[in-house]
């Protein structure tokens, strides 16, 4: 591999590749099946199931995160070339906080969607799946605090709503935390 300079190359080579799934990903169906359709129920249904296909295709957007692995060959020369032990212990450290801190913010992610009644999983849902998903409680809208003040975790502010799916995976990965327990698994 060498390094490619010339904004030509580069610009070809991502719109023979990336660019129609990043496309994709970019178009909003939905809103552009309800423009399309203009009432016919039998319609309508057909194009929320195409949409729900089209939604996956967002997904091929993290297949862009492999090339992440690449990293982990430049940050293997780079810690080649430090010549302290303790410079090179301590870049190793950071590593593995590194590889923890993103393990542990997927891990958030994916505990914020199950518990979201409507979240991606549930447009990946059959539509009685996702009734049945929708209807069932969930952690996330459950009334907590006291009778006189009562709040959900869905209206809270998304920054503290990261802050404890972070926590309760941190939790998760030490022993299982008391305080959090999820009623939609």
């Amino acid at each position: 591999g060498h390094l490619v300079t010339s904004k030509r190359r580069i610009a070809k080579n991502y719109l023979r590749t990336w660019f129609p799934i990043d496309v994709c990903s970019t178009i909003p169906f939905g809103q552009f099946a309800n423009l399309v359709s203009s009432g016919g129920s039998a319609q309508t249904a057909q194009m929320a199931k195409l949409t729900k296909i089209v939604k996956f295709v967002r997904f091929l957007r993290l297949m862009r995160m492999l090339r992440l692995a690449k990293l982990a060959v430049i940050w293997e020369k780079i810690e080649a070339r430090l010549g302290s032990l303790i410079l090179r212990q301590s870049v190793a450290l950071a590593r593995v906080i590194l590889v923890l801190v993103g393990i542990c913010h997927w891990n958030a992610c994916i505990f914020w969607m199950i518990g979201d009644p409507e979240s991606l999983l549930k447009d990946l849902l059959s539509d009685d799946m996702a009734e049945t998903f929708a209807s069932v409680p969930h952690w996330t809208t459950e009334e907590r605090g006291t009778t006189a003040n009562p709040w959900t975790w869905k209206e809270q502010q998304p920054f503290t709503q990261y802050i404890f799916c972070f926590y309760w995976t941190l939790g998760v990965m030490r022993t299982m935390p008391a305080e959090v327990q999820p009623v939609n698994l």
